[in-house]
């Protein structure tokens, strides 16, 4: 929770870096958004390559020219700085020439992939610096299961050892790979394929304690501004700190109605995508974001550690990953209590028409999980209580507007 906000406090403060958003699905509301060279690296075939260019090793070889245009835009960029400014730029300023005028990094990330694609079809410029910089540079890459499941993470890790071809000449790059706790072996190996485990003796060397303490829930509580805010601004404070951090992101850009926006941007991090709670979704993704609407609402909605869905939940609907067992492929989730998340999930179950087509959605798809054995039955009962009740409330909102 928090992690792109971690990463920006770093680059803003400790060392120059540049920020690539490889989230699969993103709109306007989205923060931060999509980075435009995620399709580039992994959309070739629709696209003739450069004389160049390997078909075999076109991830590689492609994010080796984004590494070397994110040098090239670096370097002028730091460069005018220092003969302007008549000092060296902080790595706060590079920060804030990536997001632009609009906080949106889209012109940086535009640049970027344009200057990219004319290495790859002109090669790089002959002209050297004459003030060889030398600095450590990271590229963060958030979202990076994208990669994963693209295949082409391998491809995108070799660009950073130390045979690289990337020959930078003024930087010094490493990367750091960063995604939401769902499925550790996209990053690394089972224990039982792992070499670094050899020599452990039994019960001893766990990579992970037993149990994490989620102490960043309730950070902002009491930390509202003087002004009159929406009730939706009110609920950023309670749960985890991504709320107020979008909160405050919204009003940078001078947000007309932050409630709303507010909301929308809950209702897209809980659903991932509006359009898998309609009739017309089908597979593990709508099953995901339907039982992500109840859980979120309904405590005891209990999802086995060693399914599918648990690390679907985590991976794309903001469950919270609480235990991680020791052959590091199943995990213990859940729902912490978040009012904004709540608020979100009765928008998304009442339906964009207003017609509870949500609740028909997520119910039918709950009773699949229950049969296909991805929720603990152990206390049916309760859930279906608590479901007729959250149902009840759901419609006297209704009937009250």
């Amino acid at each position: 929770m928090g992690k792109t906000h971690l990463i920006f406090e770093t680059m803003k403060t400790a060392i120059f870096g540049v920020y690539l958003c490889f989230r699969r699905f993103s709109d306007n509301l989205t923060y931060p958004p999509a980075s435009p060279v995620l399709n580039w690296l992994i959309e070739p075939k629709n696209e003739s390559l450069a004389s160049n260019e390997d078909e075999e090793i076109i991830a590689m070889t492609r994010f080796l020219y984004i590494m070397q245009a994110t040098e090239q835009l670096f370097v002028t960029w730091f460069h005018d700085w220092t003969r302007k400014q008549k000092q060296e730029p902080t790595p706060q300023d590079w920060i804030d020439h990536q997001k632009g005028e609009k906080f949106d990094f889209i012109h940086f990330q535009t640049a970027l992939l344009k200057a990219a694609q004319e290495i790859a079809k002109n090669g790089r410029e002959k002209k050297e610096e004459t003030d060889h910089l030398d600095r450590d540079f990271v590229f963060f890459m958030d979202e990076g299961r994208t990669l994963v499941e693209h295949d082409i993470f391998r491809d995108v890790r070799r660009c950073f050892q130390k045979d690289s071809p990337a020959k930078l000449r003024h930087l010094k790059p490493f990367a750091v790979f960063t995604d939401t706790l769902s499925t550790l072996t996209n990053f690394a190996p089972t224990k039982r394929v792992d070499p670094s485990a050899r020599g452990f003796a039994k019960g001893k060397g766990l990579l992970f304690p037993p149990f994490y303490f989620v102490n960043s829930l309730d950070i902002f509580i009491g930390r509202r501004s003087s002004e009159t805010t929406p009730a939706e601004a009110t609920l950023s404070e309670y749960g985890r700190p991504l709320w107020k951090t979008y909160e405050m992101h919204l009003k940078q850009k001078s947000c007309k109605n932050l409630g709303r926006d507010l909301l929308a941007f809950a209702r897209k991090k809980l659903l991932r995508s509006t359009e898998l709670l309609k009739d017309t979704a089908v597979g593990v993704h709508r099953k995901a974001a339907a039982i992500a609407c109840l859980a979120c609402r309904a405590a005891p909605l209990g999802i086995y550690p060693g399914r599918r869905l648990a690390t679907e939940l985590v991976g794309g609907h903001m469950a919270v990953c609480s235990h991680v067992y020791e052959d590091r492929e199943t995990i213990l989730i859940g729902y912490p209590s978040e009012p904004l998340l709540a608020r979100a999930s009765r928008s998304a179950l009442r339906g964009w028409n207003k017609d509870f087509s949500g609740w028909k959605v997520s119910l039918d798809e709950l009773q699949k999980a229950i049969e296909e054995a991805d929720v603990d039955t152990g206390k049916i009962g309760e859930l279906i209580h608590r479901m007729v009740l959250l149902l009840a409330i759901d419609m006297a909102f209704a009937a009250a507007e």
